[in-house]
Parts: structure tokens; C-alpha cells; sequence
């Protein structure tokens, strides 16, 4: 396996005797550290977001293969723990990533400029129908 991903099971490993809250908070760390990682390492601007969702997934298979390793230990519980914790994030991301556009729009306004693109109306305006066509009262 790739020195990355095994740096990222042996920080896993290293949670395994603390508190389940520790461990929450730890996983929160460990997984976005190897995906920075992951993303400085590709030489490619456009493929970085790619590398950083194959760092999710290798790392969650190389917990689920010594989840299968360790199983009916206290280390497998442990690694249990952390892959329902894995699957979670990667299942907020996923989510996010699989809406259509208009509806990754609502979730998060990135574009807030677009909402004043569109005219505002004067108050107190007559509709177009009514106004006086300048041309005509000009000749």
C-alpha cells in the first residue's frame, strides 16, 4: 500500500485507546490531513479534488481491510468505530457532489453577486403597456 495511506492507519491505530469523542474529533483531522496531502501531491490543478475523493477511498478501504485483519478484538471495535465515522463524512460529501447544479446553488450561495444582476424596478412604475413610447412623442 502507498506510504500515505499507511501513515493514515497508523494515526487510526494510534486513537485506538482513547475515547470514543476523541476518537470523533481525531477522525476529523487524520482524514483531511491525507487529503491535503494527497492534493499537494498532484501535479495537475484540475485533478486535485480527484486525488482528494481516491485518498477518501483508499483509506477507507485500507480501515476496512484491517477491520477484516482484526476482527473480535478490541482493535476491530475500534476500527468498527472508525469506519462508521469515515463512511458519515464520505456520505456528506457524496450527497453534496451527486445534487444537480440549481440545487448545490441553494445549499451554498458561492455566487451572491448573481442575485444582483437583475434589474430592480422603480417603485411606483407604470407597467411598459402604459408608459409613453419616447419615439412616437419624440417625431
Amino acid at each position: 500500500m502507498d506510504q500515505r495511506i499507511e501513515s493514515f492507519l497508523g494515526d487510526v491505530l494510534a486513537l485506538a485507546c482513547e475515547e470514543p469523542d476523541a476518537v470523533r474529533d481525531g477522525m476529523r483531522v487524520a482524514p483531511a490531513e491525507c487529503e491535503a496531502i494527497f492534493r499537494l501531491q498532484e501535479p495537475k490543478k484540475r485533478m486535485r479534488d480527484k486525488a482528494a475523493r481516491a485518498c477518501h477511498a483508499l483509506c477507507r478501504a485500507r480501515v476496512a481491510d484491517e477491520l477484516q485483519r482484526r476482527r473480535g478484538t478490541r482493535i476491530g471495535e475500534h476500527l468498527k468505530l472508525v469506519l462508521s465515522i469515515v463512511d458519515r463524512q464520505g456520505n456528506e460529501v457524496a450527497i453534496l457532489a451527486n445534487l444537480p447544479v440549481r440545487a448545490r446553488e441553494r445549499t451554498r450561495d458561492h455566487r451572491p453577486w448573481k442575485k444582483s444582476l437583475r434589474p430592480v424596478p422603480e417603485p411606483n412604475t407604470p407597467p411598459a403597456a402604459l408608459r409613453p413610447n419616447l419615439r412616437s412623442a419624440l417625431s
